[in-house]
Order: structure tokens, then sequence, then C-alpha cells
């Protein structure tokens, strides 16, 4: 238990670390309603402290003006599975890594007040402090954390038990899947498009490998509902789906992890219903 709750630690410092990594401007940013720009809150102590309340954040490029890219609502986005293809995921990936380029040095800002008058500002990205953080950044890390402890402190207790090693395996995918997904959900507004790639694909295979461990175990216990090669027939499809997504064999990112997900929810509903209907019969009797 020691050794699960140090790598729990680890996994947490990790984790907080990369989020802190990406330059911090000192800004809460929403779609602004428009197809371009971004609505500003600004932090009081931040670099972009000049930015009144609800400006407009237009554009950044450097500060003598060069590479300039225009900011969109979909910058914003902490889901790419909501794109229509792989086309514009990756489109997504390299607006991400422009902008990130540009935060690593000061970048001229250019906005409109809630006049509609245009401004240019010069900001230097500092430091990202523990309190820029946002609050569903540390709900993800607690309630993933704590699952994961419970369901190893539950393999301790019995762990021979072919049930409490599938929860210990989809404790650990909670981990691999929420932790990843705290760090991009959890930036200001740009993460480089490789890093941000590279936690999507481990979300995704978290996410599956926890529906694997769920579908075994309602199928197998209490009562054996499927048989044990339907079972691995179903793990290892699943596996090849993830697989074909990362690859991108697939049309596009809604058939690469949603359809599969949705497939691995509909059989953990119906797998539970089942075992808890033949539960209440057995009790009737």
């Amino acid at each position: 238990m020691a050794a699960a709750v140090l790598l729990c630690i680890v996994a947490n410092l990790l984790t907080l670390w990369s989020a802190l990594q990406t330059p911090w401007i000192g800004v809460s940013l929403a779609p602004s309603g428009a197809s371009d720009g971004l609505l500003v809150r600004p932090a009081p102590t931040g670099p972009a402290r000049p930015l009144g309340a609800q400006a407009v954040l237009l554009d950044l490029s450097t500060y003598t003006a060069s590479n300039a890219i225009r900011l969109q609502p979909d910058d914003l986005t902490t889901d790419p599975d909501s794109f229509d293809s792989y086309a514009d995921v990756d489109r997504f990936f390299a607006r991400q890594d422009h902008i990130r380029a540009l935060l690593e040095l000061p970048v001229l800002m250019n906005w409109k007040d809630s006049g509609g008058e245009l401004h240019q500002t010069i900001v230097t990205p500092g430091w990202r402090p523990l309190s820029s953080l946002p609050s569903s950044f540390w709900n993800r890390q607690a309630i993933a954390s704590l699952a994961f402890l419970l369901v190893v402190g539950l393999w301790l207790r019995g762990a021979q038990d072919p049930r409490r090693r599938l929860l210990a395996l989809a404790g650990a995918a909670v981990l691999l899947a929420v932790f990843p997904a705290s760090i991009y959900g959890a930036r200001e507004l740009a993460l480089s498009g490789s890093t941000f790639h590279m936690l999507w694909a481990l979300n995704h295979a978290g996410a599956t490998l926890f529906g694997c461990a769920i579908i075994t175990l309602l199928g197998r216990y209490p009562q054996p509902l499927l048989g044990p090669r339907l079972l691995l027939a179903l793990n290892l499809a699943f596996l090849a789906w993830l697989l074909a997504d990362l690859l991108r064999v697939v049309n596009n990112p809604a058939w690469g992890y949603r359809v599969p997900l949705m497939l691995q929810t509909v059989l953990v509903i119906g797998l539970g219903t089942a075992q808890w209907l033949m539960k209440r019969r057995a009790q009737e009797r």
C-alpha cells in the first residue's frame, strides 16, 4: 500500500509540474461570441493586467509584429475528439504549437476594449502560479487519486482474487486517463502540439483499458455472463480499435474514440443490469 501511495504522489507531482510549465499571461479566456477573438478576464496581478475587463483578445504576434495568429474559440477546446476529422485535429495541434512558441517570448497582443476600440499591448509571460490552476484540475486529481487508492486497497485485501485484480487494473487505467486530461484541460491557452497529442493518446488508452477491465469484471462476476473466449475477443477488438484510432486508420475521431467508448458504456450498463437482475431473482427464490 505504501508503494501505491508513493506512486500516486509521484504521479500527482508530475502532473502538477507539467501543468505549471506553460507560460502564464494571467487571463481567463472564453469564446467571445464572434468567429474570431477570445473574451478576456485578466488577473489583477497577472502579466496581461493592462487588458481591461471584457476585452476581446484578437491575435498574438511576436513583439516585432511578425508571425501573427488570429485566435479562435476552438483554440480553447479541451476535447479534440469533437473535431470532424483528423485533419482538423492536426490543424488544432499546429495552432497550439504556434501559440505556444509565441508565448516563449514577449508577445504583442492586439485587442479591443468593451467599446470596440483597438489596442496593442506587449505582454511578457511569466511562471504560472499554483493559484492559477482551475478548480477542475484539483477535482480531477483528487477523484482519480482516491479511486486508485481505494481499488488498490481492495486488491491488497485479496491479491489472488481475479475480481480485485481487475479493479486494480481499472484504478491504474483511471490515472492513465485522467491525469493527462488534467494537464491539457488546465492549460491557460496552449501546449506544444506534440505534448498535447501524446497526452491525448494516453487519455484514450486509459479510457479504453478502464472499459475493458470493467467489462471483464461484470462479464464474469458475480455470475459468469460471458465466456472467457468471448471476453478475450471483445477486449482484443477494443484494443485493436484503440490502435486504429492512434494510427488514424479510421475515418474520423468520432469513429476512432467516441463510438468504441459508447459501445463499452452500453456493455457495462447492460452487464451491470443483467448481474443485478440475476442477483435479485436468486434472492426471491
